[in-house]
């Protein structure tokens, strides 16, 4: 009897040992991963705490990206392989090009003050990339706070050979080939210098569009337009995602790789005249609402306000068969413009 009391305490101590050590062990284990969260999380906001960088000048503000703001820029936009590989072998650090760069502060300080004033104000950093999926992507960091990245690849690239290889429509049917070509910029204006100032002008369209609150927010929510102010702070709108009307959905084709295309030839310069007798202000406006607008921003910095061209030629076999050259002053495409205008100066 004695001998079995003896057992049961000793299990009974051993029980309490076992329990004590796992709930020390589960403890730290729960506490690393609330540091590792807190960690992660304040990886992901720290660019809010930049605030430091708004008294530098514009210019300062851009550099090449650390192998800590990559992996920051992955976090954020992890899995939108539309945005960025999320592969961190791949997006890596990118160099800067200081003769770009100074080239561009010329520019730049040519630009309307109001322009001037919304990357000053508004855009904390601008990190040069290695391997960006896209030649620019913006990411809200805060409340009206942004950080651009741009691909290291556009230094070597003039604007009229940049806007041709990431808008250019290009399809084979049957071996004959059909090619839009763009022109952004006369031939003295070739330099990649300006090919960045392009890239930014539309980068700044998507911050302009969330700050005056005309677009839904880069992070997906639609702010109410401040007209609607009164209900601030009771009623806020969900998430939303807006997509092509149906009158418009014909546009979806330009999305397709000519790969997997069987349009007819025919059905095709078809879509493409009816683009230009649409209000589309570019080809990649096509592309989702935020791009069409922040392409509409361009568009108006650059043709309204800079006077420089925006035209598309459409070449069949090298042959050219259709020019879209597009002008501010038509109907379907001044009512936006005047918009924009009526925001951008005051």
């Amino acid at each position: 009897m004695k001998a079995k009391l003896i057992i049961l305490l000793f299990s009974l101590c051993l029980t309490i040992t076992i329990c004590s050590f796992y709930l020390i062990i589960h403890s730290n284990i729960v506490e690393t991963r609330k540091n590792s969260l807190f960690t992660r999380l304040q990886k992901k906001i720290s660019w809010e705490n930049k605030s430091d960088e708004l008294d530098k000048p514009f210019i300062e503000r851009i550099s090449p990206c650390s192998d800590n703001d990559i992996l920051k820029l992955i976090t954020i936009i992890s899995g939108d392989a539309t945005k960025i590989n999320s592969d961190q072998n791949l997006c890596k650090a990118g160099l800067m090009d200081e003769q770009v760069k100074s080239k561009f502060n010329d520019l730049f300080c040519l630009w309307p003050v109001q322009l001037q004033q919304i990357a000053e104000t508004f855009v904390l950093q601008v990190f040069i990339v290695k391997n960006l999926m896209l030649s620019g992507v913006t990411i809200s960091v805060g409340k009206n706070k942004f950080v651009i990245f741009i691909d290291e690849r556009i230094f070597t690239e003039s604007p009229n050979e940049w806007f041709n290889r990431t808008e250019a429509l290009g399809y084979i049917f049957n071996k004959e080939n059909i090619v839009l070509k763009s022109i952004i910029e006369n031939n003295e204006n070739q330099s990649p210098a300006f090919t960045l100032e392009n890239i930014l002008i539309h980068e700044l369209g998507h911050c302009f569009g969330e700050i005056k609150r005309i677009t839904p927010s880069i992070g997906g929510y639609m702010f109410l337009p401040n007209e609607l102010s009164f209900f601030k702070g009771n009623y806020e709108l969900e998430p939303v995602n807006l997509k092509l009307s149906s009158e418009m959905s014909k546009f979806d084709s330009f999305k397709v790789s000519y790969q997997n295309h069987t349009q007819i030839i025919t059905k095709y310069i078809q879509l493409i005249s009816d683009l230009k007798n649409s209000n589309f202000p570019t080809t990649y406006s096509i592309e989702n609402y935020k791009e069409f607008f922040a392409e509409y921003f361009y568009s108006y910095i650059h043709c309204r306000i800079q006077k420089r061209p925006l035209k598309y030629k459409v070449f069949r076999n090298d042959t050219l068969i259709m020019s879209l050259d597009r002008q501010l002053c038509e109907e379907l495409l001044v009512r936006n413009y005047n918009l924009i205008d009526s925001v951008f100066k005051n």
